[in-house]
C-alpha cells in the first residue's frame, strides 16, 4: 500500500508543480482532471445512495469552471 502511495507522490509532485508554475489553462486541466478523479471516487462510495451522476459531474466542473474564468477575467480588468 505504501509502495503505490510514493509511487502517486513520485509522478504526481512533478506534475502539480509544473501546472501551478505554468498556470492558467494548465492549472485549470489538472483541477478539472482532480475533480472529475474525486467525484469518482465519492460516487462510488456513496452509490448505494443512487445518487444523480450526471448532476454531480456537471455541478462539481461548472463550479470550478465559473471560478476559473471569474478569476481570469478579473486579472484581465485588473491588468488594464
Amino acid at each position: 500500500m505504501l509502495r503505490y502511495r510514493v509511487l502517486v507522490a513520485i509522478i504526481g509532485i512533478p506534475i502539480g508543480l509544473a501546472a501551478v508554475i505554468l498556470g492558467g489553462y494548465y492549472l485549470f486541466g489538472l483541477a478539472v482532471v482532480l475533480t472529475v478523479l474525486g467525484l469518482h471516487e465519492y460516487y462510488t462510495v456513496v452509490r448505494p445512495y443512487r445518487p444523480n451522476l450526471l448532476v454531480g459531474f456537471l455541478a462539481g466542473l461548472g463550479v470550478l469552471a465559473g471560478a476559473f474564468f471569474m478569476l481570469a477575467r478579473r486579472a484581465q480588468c485588473a491588468g488594464r
